[in-house]
C-alpha cells in the first residue's frame, strides 16, 4: 500500500505479456438487440438479434419496429430506442428494462444508457446498423 494524493492505494500485480495471453484469443463483443413489447397483453423482454460478424459486427435495422421499444447494447453504451407507436407501458418501462439488462447480463454498472425516439436517432446509434435510413437521423 502507498498514498497517492492523500488516498491509500493498494499494490496490484500486472501479469506479464506471456502470462496475459495472446490478443488473438480475445473474442469480439457481439452487439445485442432486445425487444420490449406488450402486444400479447403482457410485457415481454426478449433478445431478437445479435450482430453479424460477417456484416462488420452490425445489426439489421429491419429488426426495429415502430410498435415497440428496443434495448440495444453496442458494447460501450446501452440504447433505449422508442418506436413512435410504442404503447405507454412500453415507453415507461424502457429505462427500467435497460437497467435490468445490465444487471442480469453482468454488464458494467457504469455503462451509460441513452433513450432515443424513432426518427431522432444520432449517428452514434445508427452506425451500428446495416443500411440504416440516414434521412431520419440527427447528424
Amino acid at each position: 500500500e502507498r498514498k497517492l494524493l492523500g488516498i491509500t492505494v493498494k499494490k496490484f500485480n500486472v501479469k506479464s505479456a506471456e502470462a496475459g495471453g495472446d490478443d488473438k484469443n480475445i473474442t469480439e463483443f457481439r452487439k445485442k438487440l432486445f425487444r420490449l413489447s406488450d402486444r400479447t397483453g403482457k410485457l415481454k423482454f426478449n433478445i431478437c438479434s445479435k450482430s453479424s460478424l460477417q456484416q462488420n459486427n452490425r445489426v439489421s435495422e429491419k429488426k426495429l419496429d415502430s410498435n415497440d421499444v428496443f434495448i440495444f447494447d453496442d458494447g460501450f453504451k446501452v440504447w433505449v430506442w422508442v418506436g413512435k407507436d410504442a404503447t405507454k407501458q412500453e415507453r415507461n418501462s424502457g429505462m427500467t428494462y435497460a437497467l435490468k439488462y445490465i444487471k442480469e447480463y453482468k454488464r458494467p454498472v457504469s455503462l451509460p444508457i441513452s433513450r432515443i425516439d424513432e426518427g431522432r436517432e444520432p449517428l452514434t446509434f445508427t452506425e451500428h446498423f446495416s443500411n440504416f435510413n440516414s434521412q431520419c437521423c440527427i447528424q
